[in-house]
Order: C-alpha cells, then sequence, then structure tokens
C-alpha cells in the first residue's frame, strides 16, 4: 500500500497518486467516510469550486499495489489509521506500507533531490540497502506519518516513510523532480517499466521557468547561485526568492 497525503510540500503526495493512478489505469474501490475525521465547519474553495476532504482507495490490478490519497486527518487520528490498516491487514492482506510526504529543505532546484527515509523495522530496511537512499536524522514533533508506522510495527506490517527534498522556494507549488524521484523508487522496486516523458517535460519546463526569472532578476539569480555553492540565505533572502517564484508559476 502506498499513502499519498494531500497537503504535503510540492504537492508530492497527490502527484504522485495521480502518476501512479494515471500509470496503471488504477480503480477506485473505496472511500472513508470523513465526518468523524475532517471538520464541516467550512469547505475549501478552489478555482470556484468546492474542495471536500477525502480518503480515496484505488486498486493497480497489473502490480497488486493499493494506492490511498488522502488529506490528513485532523480528529480522531487513531481511529483513522486504525480503519486504514483493517482495511489494508484484513481485506488487502498488504506486505508492505509506504508513506509519500515531502520534507522541505534548503537546496537548489536543479540538485537531485535526495529521499530521506524512516522505517518501522530494521529487517525491512535491509531490503533497501541496495538503494541511494539516506536516514532522516530529525528531532520535533512527530509527522502524522510517524504515527501511522508506530501503529503499523505493532501489527507487524513493515512501513517506510518517504520524504524527498522540496526546495523551499518551489513547496508551495508542484515539485515534478521530486515526484520524479519518489516514482522513480517505485519504477525500481516494484519493476514498474514507467514512461517518464511526462515529467522529465515538466521538469524541463520548471527549471526554464526559472532560469528565465534568473535573467530577468539578478537579485534572484544571486540568490540561486549561493545556494548551488553551498551557502545559505538569511531570512529575507529566502522571502524574496519563495515570493518571486511563487508569483512566476502563479502567472
Amino acid at each position: 500500500m502506498i499513502i499519498c497525503w494531500d497537503e504535503d510540500a510540492g504537492r508530492i503526495g497527490p502527484e504522485v497518486a495521480r502518476y501512479l493512478n494515471e500509470q496503471f489505469n488504477a480503480i477506485p474501490v473505496g472511500d472513508i467516510c470523513p465526518i468523524d475525521f475532517f471538520t464541516l465547519a467550512g469547505v475549501a474553495i478552489e478555482n470556484d469550486v468546492a474542495r471536500l476532504s477525502r480518503t480515496r482507495l484505488y486498486y493497480a490490478e497489473q502490480k497488486n499495489l493499493l494506492i490511498l490519497q488522502s488529506a490528513s486527518p485532523q480528529f480522531q487520528h487513531y481511529k483513522f489509521f486504525t480503519a486504514v490498516l483493517d482495511l489494508a491487514e484484513h481485506y488487502c492482506r498488504i506486505k508492505g506500507l509506504f508513506t509519500v510526504n515531502g520534507f522541505v529543505a534548503s537546496v537548489p532546484h536543479v540538485a537531485e533531490r535526495r529521499i530521506l527515509v524512516v522505517f518501522n523495522n530494521e529487517d525491512f530496511q535491509k531490503q533497501f540497502r541496495s538503494y541511494s537512499l539516506q536516514n532522516m536524522d530529525y528531532e520535533g514533533f512527530p509527522a502524522i506519518s510517524s504515527y501511522l508506522l508506530w501503529m503499523a510495527k505493532e501489527r507487524n506490517i513493515s512501513a517506510v516513510s518517504l520524504w524527498p527534498e522540496i526546495p523551499f522556494y518551489v513547496s508551495s507549488n508542484k515539485d515534478p523532480q521530486a515526484v520524479k524521484a519518489v516514482v522513480n523508487l517505485f519504477n525500481d522496486r516494484f519493476q514498474l517499466d514507467f514512461d517518464f516523458d511526462e515529467l522529465n517535460e515538466q521538469v524541463e519546463l520548471q527549471n526554464t521557468k526559472i532560469e528565465h526569472l534568473r535573467e530577468e532578476n539578478s537579485e534572484i539569480d544571486e540568490s540561486l547561485r549561493n545556494l548551488e555553492s553551498g551557502l545559505s540565505l538569511n531570512e529575507a533572502e529566502q522571502i524574496n526568492l519563495a515570493n518571486a517564484v511563487n508569483e512566476l508559476f502563479g502567472r
């Protein structure tokens, strides 16, 4: 089972889910009722369309994969994850669980996206030794996926959270290079034989747009040069860069 969260940086969750579903012609096989887990006090409006919180499960029969796309539950997390794991364990008999998450980082958009990982058991971790993954070193409030990994471990379900790095200045927009990094991992792991033409075109378009921005704005160019050289930016430079890129992709 692959779980993709809607709110992730770089739109990594919904874009990975969309790509996998389209590649497999995956079919929706069920929803989790949102009443107990999401607020009904208000509904998000995007492009004049109401966006209701949804948890939908898709099935890709060719590779026996389940893909769950969901907003992060706002209430009763334990009950929500129990419902997900009951479905996964008792009805689908899954052998492994993956969560897709975005990790905002101070890296340039032209850099190869590293994937940071958190496993819930060492045996599962050993299966990924041949992959270019990096153990996550993080201290702070636990992410929702970490809670899910803990609950999966209690049921002896092997699980891993994938955290591709997202450049902070594209985190509010789609990051196709991070999407490609995650999809490529699944491609290798499950021998999927994907065609990456679409994602390659999106990466090239993103890079071309930002390159034009650099040519038009010397301050942005300097900030990006510093990032590419491994230097950090001060708060004002970070805000200026993020605002410029958000405006660029909002055109």
